[in-house]
């Protein structure tokens, strides 16, 4: 038995717990059926935070809270009253943005694997693919590498005339530049995007990075521009 427990509107978190026969225990199933309860809450109710919790002779769980990623946030001293004897317990929780994390890994190594077989063809691969290096190198203490290997994808997908110089996927590319403090790159990336740009988002971050370099005169002309497309 799985189940998840939302309190009443609005409805951002919830409380998910299973319970199985001893004659299933050690195949699996848990693990399974915890993931999918996982995905269903983050995915289909579409969640913020996820909880559990249970008591602390309960090794079993507390092994599936950590294998599924929770993170523990408690410990209570004799706060459950079991068979007559108080027991301590633990609350582990996850939020949607680290289920999310947990992700891209898989993605990532299942889209790299397309790429080495030469099947990463259409442009929203190559896109995705960067993607979610940027998000992971977002999260991680050391962006860089991440970053790096985003830029690496887009000038790949670029050169090979797969994806297009659009402003969308140039702003992409600044952005990733910017992430591995390669100034003059991001500068070109941005600089491309803004050509075709209908708002003046590349060249507000242009503008910001041309400051950076003290290169005022040219700093206040992409500003103007930004100003004169307007930023969303």
């Amino acid at each position: 038995e799985v189940g998840i427990y939302l309190p009443k509107q609005p409805r951002t978190k919830g409380d998910i717990g299973w319970t199985f026969h001893p004659d299933y225990h050690g195949r699996g199933y848990a693990t399974e059926a915890a993931r999918a309860l996982l995905t269903y809450a983050f995915e289909g109710l579409q969640l913020h935070r996820v909880t559990a919790g249970c008591n602390t002779s309960n090794t079993a769980s507390l092994r599936l809270m950590e294998r599924l990623g929770m993170r523990r946030e408690g410990h209570y001293i004799q706060s459950t009253l079991l068979h007559g004897t108080w027991r301590d317990e633990c609350s582990y929780a996850l939020l949607h943005e680290e289920w999310q994390a947990q992700k891209n890994p898989e993605a990532i190594q299942l889209m790299e694997k397309a790429r080495a077989n030469g099947t990463l063809k259409s442009e929203s691969n190559y896109v995705n693919l960067a993607k979610l290096y940027l998000i992971t190198g977002q999260s991680s203490d050391d962006p860089k590498p991440d970053a790096n290997k985003a830029a690496q994808v887009l000038e790949e997908g670029i050169g090979k005339g797969v994806v297009t110089s659009s402003a969308d996927n140039e702003m992409l590319l600044g952005e990733a530049y910017e992430m591995t403090d390669n100034t003059s790159k991001a500068l070109d990336a941005y600089s491309k995007a803004n050509a075709t740009a209908t708002d003046g988002e590349a060249a507000m971050r242009a503008s910001h990075l041309l400051l950076t370099e003290n290169k005022f005169s040219e700093a206040s002309s992409m500003a103007q521009q930004s100003i004169s497309k307007g930023v969303k």
